[in-house]
């Protein structure tokens, strides 16, 4: 797996979508790690959906993990990394 782009930020024709955790140009797909933390009520969670859905329709594949996850599980987030990049629609 080819190191990351990091905190790079994406635009739209609407202007700033936002900056991803890691962007991985070749593949066109994002990786956001995320904690559970940023999301205190249910605005924050419909913001991020709105971003993500801004970051799809670009044409990229945006795939999640949490921090947990990449601690306990990494050869898991890589293959979801790696199914992301063969199949966009995964």
């Amino acid at each position: 797996m080819p190191e990351p782009e990091l905190q790079h930020e994406f635009y739209d024709s609407d202007g700033f979508i936002g900056r991803v955790d890691m962007w991985w140009p070749d593949f066109k797909v994002i990786g956001e790690a995320d904690g559970l933390g940023k999301y205190d009520d249910i605005l924050d969670l419909r913001a991020e959906k709105i971003r993500e859905d801004r970051l799809r329709r670009l044409g990229l594949t945006v795939v999640r993990w949490t921090w947990d996850e990449i601690w306990s599980a990494p050869r898991e987030v890589v293959a979801r990394i790696e199914r992301g990049r063969r199949n966009p629609a995964a």
